[in-house]
């Protein structure tokens, strides 16, 4: 009786120093979370959903931030699009699960040139052929944590709607 109660004494002790000394498990930061791994989109309409909580921030999105002026660019994932034709086109995060923005420009790190920026859907007035980078990012809008589930729609803009107004030709005004 002594031998097995020392036996399973013993395996808990091998298994609790197995546990306390075991490295916990960590998501690796989404392929495009640095400006040289973006995500080149082949066409649009353009939805992808990605795990953000391990992305992380660097000297490229403080810099493109610095002509945006959102309070944080944490999580940040970049992408890059060409537009196929002249234009509005719209970067739509809403649906995440966490307070996303999106910033748009033309150029590369150290020649930015930001067109819009916003959380929630940002919409700016393309050129054929101009290629347009675009940087998603948690702006804590929310009160906490770092990032979530992404899910990033980039198309056309719809067209402006139509507005068809008829005028009275006998006006009347109403004193009260």
């Amino acid at each position: 009786m002594r031998l097995v109660r020392g036996g399973v004494v013993t395996a808990a002790l091998a298994l609790t120093t197995v546990v306390a000394t075991a490295a916990p498990a960590v998501a690796a930061p989404p392929s495009n979370d640095t400006y040289a791994g973006r995500t080149v989109v082949g066409s649009v309409p353009f939805t992808q959903t990605v795990d953000t909580t391990e992305a992380t921030t660097d000297a490229d999105d403080a810099e493109l931030n610095a002509q945006c002026g959102a309070p944080v660019t944490d999580a940040s994932v970049w992408y890059q699009v060409t537009a196929e034709a002249d234009g509005g086109m719209v970067v739509d995060v809403s649906q995440s699960s966490f307070s996303a923005g999106a910033i748009v420009a033309t150029g590369s790190p150290g020649n930015w040139n930001v067109l819009a920026c916003a959380p929630g859907a940002v919409a700016w007035s393309a050129v054929a052929g101009e290629t347009y980078t675009i940087l998603v990012f948690d702006d804590q809008g929310d009160g906490g944590g770092n990032g979530g589930t992404l899910v990033i729609t980039i198309d056309v803009a719809p067209p402006a709607p139509t507005i068809d107004v008829t005028v009275n030709p006998v006006g009347q005004f109403d004193a009260r």
